[in-house]
């Protein structure tokens, strides 16, 4: 497979069919690791407050009614924040599923010679696999849930019965295996990216595509490994040029701290917010677009190694 060849066609077809770009952006919804934590900034910000003259008895009500909450209350406000971020995780895995599905059909059907792809074509012919890659997608988070509670309550139970000095024990052992889950990390989004286009390009379910997948990789494992190392670097390293605009928004608020000494006035809160809010847009596209290369860059990887893989049986009755 010449990787050249491939990173070239799905940057041509990414930029000749921008409609692809909205898909791009709802696929990003399912892998993103958005910036929430905005909100911690609050809890240091109460030692700042005035406790004396006029803004303090204007603070005194509002301190007053957050100590006289129920618990009951409280207990409903946790639960209702805990059902919302539910909600909202089901809301972007749904979004992330189609977005990908769609751009998986839209770069099969451009390979496939389609002179022009537009967001309808790819959105429709990628929603008939909606279900079978939402499958694929609970099952990964299923999965990683029942590894993460394997590994994390013996090594919590380590720590808590040596009184804390298993951490320190620990920490070296996790520093030197940081690169193999690293790698390891990669090597199991390069798998599920080529299950999903096995999904979406050939038309298998779940288990007949995670089958198909390690075939295609078995089958041509050098170019599955570069490639997978490609996207991967690139992805974070454009990701990192992407972010730098919204770190350099900043500024004015960082520039405001230095110069009055942490009394922060509103025009600079207000100048920073209006650089994060106009800057957003901006970066969401981006990174759509940046998510659509990469699906489109193991689409056609799948289109190019699956020829030189023999279908199992039960994939080539599904395809026929």
């Amino acid at each position: 497979m010449d990787i050249g060849e491939v990173l070239g066609k799905a940057w041509q077809i990414t930029w000749k069919n921008k409609g692809l770009w909205v898909l791009g952006v709802l696929a990003s919804c399912g892998y993103g690791s958005g910036g929430g934590g905005g909100g911690s900034g609050g809890s240091n910000a109460r030692g700042n407050w005035p406790t004396n003259g006029d803004a303090g008895e204007m603070l005194d009500p509002i301190r007053r009614f957050l100590e006289n909450i129920p618990p009951e209350a409280v207990a409903a406000i946790v639960a209702g924040f805990f059902l919302l971020a539910l909600a909202l995780a089901l809301l972007f895995i749904v979004l992330g599923t189609l977005g990908q599905g769609g751009l998986i059909a839209g770069f099969d059907l451009a390979d496939a010679g389609a002179e022009r792809v537009t967001l309808a074509q790819a959105f429709n012919a990628g929603l008939p696999h909606f279900w079978r890659l939402l499958g694929l997608r609970l099952l990964m988070i299923l999965l990683a849930i029942i590894v993460g509670f394997t590994i994390a309550v013996p090594l919590l139970l380590f720590i808590g019965l040596s009184f804390g000095a298993g951490l320190v024990l620990l920490l070296p052992l996790f520093c030197l295996l940081l690169p193999v889950l690293i790698v390891f990390s990669i090597a199991v989004r390069a798998y599920l990216m080529l299950t999903q286009a096995a999904i979406v390009v050939e038309r298998l379910g779940v288990f007949d595509a995670l089958r198909r997948a390690w075939h295609v990789v078995r089958a041509g494992p050098g170019p599955s490994a570069l490639m997978a190392a490609i996207l991967a670097f690139g992805y974070w390293l454009l990701g990192l040029v992407i972010a730098v605009p919204l770190i350099l928004s900043m500024t004015p608020l960082l520039f405001g701290l230095l110069a009055t000494g942490g009394d922060l006035k509103p025009p600079i809160i207000l100048l920073t917010a209006l650089c994060v809010v106009a800057y957003i847009p901006v970066m969401v596209v981006l990174q759509g677009v940046l998510q659509t290369f990469v699906t489109g860059s193991w689409t056609l990887t799948f289109r190019r190694l699956r020829s030189t893989a023999p279908a199992p049986p039960l994939a080539a009755e599904a395809a026929a």
